[in-house]
């Protein structure tokens, strides 16, 4: 059960980070999804209203059902996975994620970050129908098990921003 609700927190990280930059830079996502050439131009705007509901609502089901939120994160992940596999499938690697606002922006994709949003996907997935979560019973941990949970949870954070920071050198060489 403690796994369960580690994963829960980590995607609610995640998502929550990813929706802040979404919502306090739209004209900057906005031009990143019209960057990935995947709708019109005219659509690009409404698409990622689009896309920044669905982490809004992912971000809201982690919170009252998370076991959908979870479900929810992994279609999303995958969602993200497929549109920059295709552009890396046209040769367009020069453009940025849109993941997160980060002071040395990439500006670049790569099949490693496809490979990690589907392992993240796969996780997503595998433990929403294995490791339903259930609050009330998260509720009955004791402080050490909340201890535990929030210096994994920054260790998780910590692991996830090496790795980002990995791919950017992995991109410069």
């Amino acid at each position: 059960m403690i796994l369960s609700v580690f994963l829960v927190l980590c995607v609610f990280s995640l998502f929550v980070s990813s929706a802040a930059h979404k919502l306090f830079g739209f004209s900057t996502f906005a031009r990143q999804v019209a960057d990935y050439q995947l709708v019109p131009p005219v659509l690009a705007t409404p698409g990622a209203v689009i896309v920044l509901a669905l982490e809004l609502t992912c971000i809201l089901l982690l919170v009252i059902m998370p076991v959908y939120g979870v479900a929810t994160a992994a279609g999303l992940l995958l969602l993200y996975a497929t549109a920059m596999g295709i552009n890396l499938v046209r040769g367009r690697t020069h453009i940025d994620c849109g993941c997160f606002a980060r002071p040395q922006a990439t500006g670049f994709i790569s099949w490693a970050m496809v490979a990690r949003n589907t392992m993240m996907a796969v996780i997503c997935g595998v433990a929403s129908i294995a490791a339903p979560i259930d609050w009330a019973v998260a509720a009955g941990f004791g402080w050490f098990d909340w201890v535990g949970l929030a210096s994994a949870l920054v260790a998780g954070i910590f692991l996830y921003q090496s790795g980002d920071q990995l791919l950017a050198l992995e991109h410069k060489a």
